[in-house]
C-alpha cells in the first residue's frame, strides 16, 4: 500500500500534464514514437512497482527531449526515493534555471527542491525554500507540511503550531489532533513553577482535540502540584474516559494522590467502581494498593486467585512467585526462585508502550513515535497487556 501512495504523487502530477499537452506536442513537434514508447515503458515499470527500470527508460526520453519538464520532476522523485538525493537535487535545480518555465511548473520544481533538501537533511536550504513560496502566497498544503516537518525536527512547536492552523484554514480538519500536541509539547516545555502558563497552553490543547488523552493526563498532572487535589482527579478520569488503555498509566497517577492525602482505602473503593478485579490492569493496580493499605491478607488472596484466570497477568503471576519464594525453605524455596527468574526473564522481552501503526517497542512514553514519527500512536503494550501481538499495538 505505501510503494501505491508514493507512485500516485509523481504519477499524478506528471499524467495530467503528459495527458493534457501530448496531443498537442505530438502536432507541434516531429515526436518519435520511439520517445512515445519509452515514455509509456516509464509508467507501466512505475505502476509494476520497478523503479530501476522506470529510471532507465525515463533516462531515455529525457536524453531524446530535453524540454519534458514532467519526466524530469518524475525522474528526480525517483531519484529522491531510491536515496539519491544529489541528482535529485540536480535535477530540480535544472528545471528551475530554464527560461519561460511555466508558474505552475515553477512551484512544483520547486516544492521537489526544497523536499530533496529535507530528505538530505540541509534543513536551512528546505526552509528558505518553503519559505519563499509561502512569501509568493502559496496555498499549497504541501508547502506548510514540509515547513511543519522542518519546526518539529527543530522543536519550534510555536511555529509548528502557526502552520497547522493554516493547514486547518486550508480545509484539513484532522490536523487538531497533532495541534493539540504541539501545545502539549509547549505545555512541557514551560518552566515547572509557571503553572499559569503551562495549564494555558494545555487548555489550547483540549480546545483543539478534547480527546487529548495527554492534554488531560497533563493537566492532573498540573493540579496536582498546585495541590487541587480534586481537578487533579477529575482530569485523570476524563483521560481514563478517553482511552482505557491508559489505565496503568493513569492508575499509578491516581494512587499517588490518593496515598499523598493518606487515603489508600479510597483508592481501592474507586478500583472496585472500575470493575474491580475483572481487568488485569485493576489487579495490578488493587495489588499496589492493598499493599499501601498493608491489607497482607487482601494481597496473598488476590495472587493466590490470579493462577486460576485464564487471562492471568504474567507480573501478577511473577509477584505470586516472589511472595512465595520468601516464604519458603529449602528446596521448596529454590523451585521458586528458578520459576521466578525463568518468568522474569521472560518477561524482559516485554515493553511497557507499544507504537500501533509501526509496532515500535520500548520502555519510555513516546507521545511521537520515534520509529514513524506518528503522534499519539504509542500507547501501553505488551507489558501491560500480554495477550497483545506486537504488530497489534
Amino acid at each position: 500500500m505505501e510503494s501505491l501512495l508514493w507512485l500516485l504523487l509523481p504519477v499524478a502530477a506528471a499524467s495530467g500534464w503528459w495527458i493534457a499537452r501530448s496531443s498537442k506536442k505530438l502536432q507541434q513537434q516531429d515526436c518519435s514514437p520511439e520517445i512515445n514508447r519509452q515514455y509509456i515503458q516509464g509508467f507501466n515499470y512505475l505502476l509494476n512497482e520497478q523503479p530501476d527500470k522506470a529510471i532507465e527508460a525515463l533516462i531515455n526520453v529525457v536524453d531524446a527531449d530535453h524540454e519534458t519538464v514532467e519526466t524530469h520532476l518524475v525522474l528526480g522523485a525517483l531519484f529522491r526515493r531510491r536515496g539519491e538525493v544529489d541528482r535529485a537535487i540536480r535535477i530540480h535545480q535544472n528545471i528551475i534555471a530554464r527560461p519561460n518555465l511555466e508558474q505552475q511548473q515553477r512551484n512544483q520544481a520547486l516544492l521537489e527542491l526544497g523536499t530533496d533538501y529535507l530528505k538530505a537533511g540541509v534543513l536551512d536550504r528546505a526552509e528558505n525554500i518553503f519559505s519563499k513560496m509561502l512569501d509568493a502566497k502559496s496555498k499549497n498544503p504541501k508547502v506548510y507540511k514540509q515547513l511543519r516537518e522542518i519546526y518539529e525536527q527543530e522543536k519550534e512547536w510555536q511555529k509548528a503550531i502557526e502552520m497547522t492552523q493554516q493547514i486547518i484554514r486550508l480545509g484539513d480538519k484532522q490536523q487538531s489532533s497533532i495541534l493539540a500536541q504541539y501545545y502539549c509539547e509547549l505545555a512541557a516545555l514551560e518552566n515547572p513553577g509557571n503553572l499559569q502558563q503551562v495549564q494555558q497552553n494545555l487548555k489550547k490543547a483540549i480546545a483543539a482535540d478534547k480527546t487529548c488523552v495527554r492534554a488531560h493526563i497533563m493537566m492532573g498532572d498540573s493540579h496536582v502540584a498546585e495541590k487541587n487535589i480534586r481537578q487533579a482527579i477529575k482530569s485523570y478520569l476524563y483521560a481514563l474516559e478517553i482511552n482505557r488503555y491508559f489505565a496503568p498509566l493513569i492508575f499509578t497517577k491516581l494512587a499517588h494522590v490518593y496515598n499523598a492525602e493518606n487515603e489508600p482505602e479510597r483508592f481501592i473503593r474507586f478500583l472496585d467502581k472500575q470493575g474491580g478485579k475483572q481487568k488485569a490492569a485493576n489487579r495490578l493496580a488493587l495489588l499496589q494498593a492493598y499493599k499501601n493499605a498493608g491489607e497482607e491478607d487482601e494481597v496473598q488472596a488476590l495472587l493466590e486467585s490470579e493462577l486460576t484466570r485464564k487471562d492471568a497477568s504474567p507480573k501478577l503471576v511473577k509477584r505470586y512467585l516472589e511472595m512465595m519464594r520468601d516464604k519458603s525453605e529449602g528446596d521448596i524455596k529454590n523451585i521458586f526462585a528458578a520459576l521466578y527468574h525463568l518468568l522474569d526473564h521472560e518477561l524482559s522481552t516485554y515493553k511497557a508502550y507499544g507504537c500501533k501503526h509501526c509496532g515500535f517497542e520500548s520502555n519510555t512514553l513516546f507521545w511521537q513515535c520515534p520509529t514513524c514519527k506518528n503522534w499519539d500512536t504509542v500507547r501501553p503494550g505488551r507489558l501491560f497487556y500480554p495477550q497483545l501481538e506486537k504488530s497489534e499495538h
